[in-house]
């Protein structure tokens, strides 16, 4: 959070938790920008995650313009997740969380991409129908 507001960013940001995600809005609810780490497979990531019973077809919508999205993104992994009722739409990057010489380069890539996916996904999103 501290490197996004010293590099203004335009997303709004609430109070990190002590958990491996940080979430953000993106204009509709049961949506949201989630960003990840995980330090076992020493990765981060970026996701949009959808919640409720809507969220097979919301993501569904959004699969069908999967061709422009991943234009502007380069490639997702879109996961359904057939067990739950969520979906997830999400891109990684490896690095290391726990080496702190690597944080300027986490945390530029986590800004840079929850920045992009805001400004991809959020018109798209306000205009779903179910």
């Amino acid at each position: 959070k501290a490197y996004m507001e010293e590099e203004e960013t335009s997303l709004k940001l609430r109070q990190p938790r002590p958990q491996h995600w940080y979430t953000m809005a993106v204009g509709r609810s049961k949506f949201q920008i989630s960003l990840t780490t995980n330090t076992q497979s020493k990765e981060i990531g970026c996701e949009i995650y959808i919640r409720g019973k809507e969220a097979k077809e919301a993501f569904a919508q959004l699969k069908q313009q999967k061709e422009p999205i991943e234009s502007a993104l380069d490639k997702l992994e879109w996961h359904e997740l057939p067990d739950g009722q969520d979906c997830r739409i999400k891109q990684t990057f490896n690095g290391d969380s726990k080496n702190k010489e690597q944080w300027g380069t986490l945390h530029y890539w986590l800004k840079d991409k929850s920045e992009t996916f805001y400004e991809v996904f959020a018109p798209i999103i306000k205009t779903l129908n179910f």
